[in-house]
C-alpha cells in the first residue's frame, strides 16, 4: 500500500512580506488496507459445514477470492503565523473506500440462493481548520486562545451495480441499490450517507394530512414508505481553547460545540409506553395526549402505540443533537521556590474539572454518548449511562 508525502516552508525560500512570518505548505497521498470483516460472513463462504455427520447446505456459493479493503485517501494543507502572534492551519481531505462486502442474491437456475461480493465506493471529505494567538506582555501576562473548526461529508458514491460473476458457468449481472442495516433503521443507498437514519411506522392520516380518527374515537398506525429523519453525524464541530497565566496563576478552559444531526431515544419511548415519565403525567392531567389541531385522546392507548422503543416509531422520539459544553477547566497556581528554600522546586495545585457544564442541549440525553463502537446503530439511547462529570485536584514538585 504506496504512501507518499511532500511538504514545503514557502517562508523559507522565498522572501515574503514582514507581517508574514511562517508559511508552510504540504500535500500527501495514501493507500491502506482492511481485512475483511467476519461479520455477516459464515462457515459455507468457502465450506461447506459438516453437522452431525453430514454436509448442512449454506445455499452461499463458495467464494474464496476476498480481497481487502481499501481507502485512497489526499489532503492537502497550509500552516502561516502573522506577526508572529497569529497562527492559522487549514487543511482539506478526501478519502474513497472501496471492496465493500455484500451479499447478493442467485437465481434459482444456479442452485444457490446468494454470492458475497465486493463492490461499493463510500467517500468521506472534509475540512479541518484552526486559527489561533498568543502572545506575552511585559507585566508578566500571557494570553492563548485557539479556535478549531472540522467538517465531514460522508457520502456513498457507489452500491452494487451490473456486477458480473460467473457462477457453475453461468453469467450473472446483479444489482444491489440499497442495504438495510441496524434492522433498517440504515438504509445504504448512492446519494445517501452511513449516517442516514429512517422510522417506518406512523399514525395513519387522511387526505388532509391530519391523523385518521373514527366516529368512536379508535385510529391506528400503518407501515409505510421509509421517512428519513436525518443524520446522526453532525454538520460540523467546533472549539474554542483558552490558556491565561499571569505571576503563577493559571486558567485554561476548553468550550466545545457540534451542531447539527438528530439522535433518538428509545429510553424515552419505553418511559412513555409505561407510563412512567413526565410526559405521560402532564398527558393524564391534561385529560389526554394531544393531535395537534384535532384535540385530545387517550393518553394510555396513544404511547403505548408510539412507545415501542425500536426503529419504526422512532421518528416520534426524534431530537437535535446541536450541544455545547464546557468540556475542561482548569485553574493552577505555581508557588515560588523561595518559599521551600530551593529544596522543592516548582511546586503547583491544580483543580481540574472535565465535562463540568452543558451550556446547551436539547436531547433529554448527551448526544455525545455512543451506544456502540461499530459502524451502525449510533445515535440511539437505550437506557445508557449519563456522561460523566469529573472534579479532581493535582500537585506537580521537582527534587
Amino acid at each position: 500500500y504506496p504512501s507518499v508525502g511532500l511538504s514545503a516552508i514557502i517562508s523559507e525560500m522565498v522572501k515574503l512580506p514582514e507581517f508574514l512570518s511562517y508559511l508552510k505548505v504540504r500535500g500527501s497521498y495514501t493507500e491502506v488496507g482492511a481485512p475483511v470483516s467476519r461479520s455477516g460472513l459464515t462457515p459455507g463462504t468457502v465450506t461447506t459445514p459438516i453437522v452431525g455427520g453430514n454436509f448442512k447446505p449454506t445455499y452461499i456459493y463458495p467464494f474464496t477470492d476476498f480481497k481487502a479493503e481499501r481507502t485512497k485517501s489526499y489532503e492537502f494543507g497550509l500552516s502561516l503565523r502573522l506577526f508572529s502572534k497569529f497562527n492559522a492551519e487549514v487543511t482539506y481531505y478526501k478519502s474513497n473506500t472501496y471492496n465493500q462486502t455484500f451479499l447478493g442474491n442467485l437465481p434459482e437456475s444456479t442452485g444457490y440462493n446468494s454470492i458475497y461480493l465486493q463492490a461499493g465506493n463510500v467517500e468521506n471529505r472534509g475540512w479541518e481548520a484552526s486559527f489561533g494567538y498568543s502572545d506575552r506582555f511585559k507585566n508578566g501576562l500571557s494570553i492563548s486562545s485557539t479556535l478549531t473548526f472540522s467538517k465531514n461529508i460522508n457520502e456513498i458514491k457507489e452500491m452494487v451495480k451490473d456486477y458480473n460473476t460467473e457462477v457453475m458457468g453461468v453469467p450473472v449481472s446483479i444489482n444491489i441499490p440499497e442495504v438495510l442495516k441496524d434492522k433498517g433503521r440504515t438504509i445504504l443507498k448512492e446519494g445517501g450517507s452511513i449516517h442516514d437514519i429512517y422510522a417506518t411506522r406512523f399514525f395513519k392520516k387522511d387526505s388532509q394530512g391530519y391523523v385518521l380518527v373514527s366516529s368512536d374515537g379508535k385510529y391506528e398506525m400503518e407501515d409505510g414508505d421509509p421517512v428519513y429523519l436525518g443524520k446522526t453525524a453532525p454538520d460540523f464541530n467546533m472549539g474554542w481553547n483558552n490558556a491565561i497565566s499571569y505571576k503563577g496563576f493559571g486558567l485554561s478552559f476548553l468550550i466545545n460545540g457540534r451542531f447539527g444531526g438528530v439522535v433518538t431515544s428509545s429510553t424515552e419511548a419505553i418511559l412513555d409506553r409505561y407510563g412512567v415519565s413526565q410526559r405521560t403525567a402532564n398527558a393524564r392531567e391534561s385529560e389526554g395526549a394531544l393531535f395537534p389541531g384535532q384535540g385530545r385522546v387517550d393518553a394510555k392507548t396513544y404511547y403505548q402505540m408510539i412507545g415501542t422503543g425500536n426503529y419504526q416509531t422512532s421518528g416520534y422520539y426524534v431530537y437535535s443533537a446541536t450541544n455545547i459544553r464546557l468540556q475542561e477547566l482548569t485553574f493552577s497556581y505555581t508557588m515560588p521556590n523561595k518559599w521551600f528554600g530551593n529544596v522543592l522546586k516548582d511546586v503547583s495545585v491544580s483543580f481540574i474539572a472535565n465535562n463540568p457544564w452543558m451550556l446547551y442541549c436539547k436531547a433529554p440525553f448527551d448526544p455525545e454518548l455512543t451506544p456502540s463502537t461499530a459502524t451502525y446503530g449510533q445515535g440511539n439511547d437505550y437506557f445508557m449511562q449519563p456522561s460523566v462529570r469529573s472534579f479532581g485536584f493535582g500537585l506537580k514538585f521537582k527534587l
